[in-house]
């Protein structure tokens, strides 16, 4: 009991960092929850403030999760503020989704201190025969004033929905699966004195003719200083449209990433272009775009001209049938003389060009289709390994210039 008294003596913000070490440990809030009173604001605080919810109704009558909170919710009503992290999910597809979005309606709607929410791809259907019939309006109806991070894995979110949420006060971090189908420049009238927020961006999926939303929506932004892009393994692009796009963010932009499979049918034609880049630091991008082809045995010069000055990490990621870097078996070889020309001018043309560039990194991506098959432990023989040497002169020309270097290749 003295041990006790003394702890219910702390303040209570100085209990809430003690017990926030136990966060992970649901089992333990619980219970302490239930030694007194006293306990019971700041457990329930933590045990509120991450929610991971299914908003399917259970076919079998027992209360879920999902039951459980919005119950607590509507006994005690201020315990909704707590929640600052929420991750909605569903199974049901199509006419199935009516009742899940309106059961997630109803949880946002109580949640007016939210910070992060992310939904998956059921909750964000168009529906016609349910107020609001879209994904845009869906998150509309909602004051997310507070908000910080969204990520919405949906194609169905429409342009004007995505015009609003940009906008939304502080938001910004926005994580998009697709960009809308329904592609139409807002007017001045509608963003008139508007600010935004965002500072980063990822869009989940690039897809031909992308080019000019994205450049629209990076019009929008004024403070961007990341902005994350994947390739899927169908993905056509040209990588002139890709450069045209950002050109609105290369006075705030400082990391750029890249990746994702790259595309056996991408014919980028000319490299990707950064050097209009300000204060570009990060760079991480897939082979064919940084070269302009997929074509191994192509002679590679002049691609150094093309970075931003104030590069300091450069990362490329390479198609695991490029060969680039030389996966011949049975060992693993140095790249031939032809083939790292480009190498020794990332590093003469520092001091001129990037003078505070750092660091690169080569790596080839693992494909186990393209491994050898081991019939006896039925297994594919790849694995990545890293490429430790580079010829001579090279590795001597980047220790000169103070770059460090790692390669990973396939074996």
């Amino acid at each position: 009991m003295g041990n006790m008294a003394a702890i219910t003596k702390l303040p209570v913000e100085l209990v809430y960092q003690i017990l926030n070490s136990f966060e992970d440990h649901k089992t333990t809030l619980c219970r302490l929850s239930l030694v007194s009173s006293f306990f019971v604001s700041v457990a329930q605080q933590l045990l509120l403030r991450h929610l991971d919810l299914s908003v399917d109704i259970s076919l079998n009558g027992i209360k879920t999760p999902f039951d459980k909170i919005i119950k607590k919710f509507d006994e005690t009503p201020h315990l909704s503020a707590h929640v600052l992290t929420l991750v909605l999910s569903s199974r049901h597809q199509c006419n199935e989704s009516l009742d899940s979005i309106k059961r997630a309606l109803d949880l946002l709607n109580r949640v007016t201190s939210l910070q992060s929410l992310d939904l998956n791809n059921a909750l964000m259907l168009p529906r016609w025969d349910i107020s609001p019939p879209t994904s845009g309006f869906f998150l509309e109806t909602n004051h997310l004033l507070r908000l910080t991070k969204l990520k919405l894995r949906s194609p169905w979110i429409s342009w004007s929905g995505l015009v609003t949420l940009i906008y939304l006060p502080n938001l910004e971090h926005l994580s998009l699966a697709y960009l809308p189908n329904d592609f139409a420049s807002p007017t001045f009238e509608n963003i008139q004195g508007r600010i935004c927020a965002l500072r980063s961006l990822e869009l989940g999926i690039w897809q031909a003719q992308h080019g000019l939303p994205l450049k629209r929506l990076f019009e929008m932004t004024t403070r961007l200083e990341e902005f994350m892009l994947r390739m899927g393994p169908e993905t056509s692009y040209i990588s002139s449209e890709i450069s045209q796009a950002m050109v609105p963010v290369h006075d705030t932009l400082k990391v750029l990433s890249i990746s994702g499979a790259d595309s056996h049918d991408a014919q980028p034609v000319s490299p990707l272009n950064l050097s209009g880049f300000r204060v570009l630091e990060k760079v991480e991008v897939l082979s064919s775009l940084y070269f302009g082809s997929r074509d191994a045995e192509r002679w590679r010069v002049g691609h150094y001209k093309l970075l931003p000055r104030s590069l300091l990490d450069l990362q490329i990621n390479f198609v695991d049938d490029t060969r680039i870097i030389s996966t011949m078996h049975p060992t693993l070889s140095v790249p031939e003389h032809w083939q790292v020309k480009w190498l020794s001018e990332l590093a003469v043309n520092k001091s001129t060009h990037y003078p505070n560039f750092r660091s690169l990194i080569l790596r080839e991506s693992y494909s186990p289709a393209r491994g050898r098959w081991n019939a006896y432990f039925g297994n594919m023989l790849w694995h990545q390994v890293e490429l430790r040497q580079l010829p001579e002169g090279v590795k001597l020309e980047f220790e000169t210039n103070s770059i460090a270097f790692q390669g990973w290749a396939q074996r």
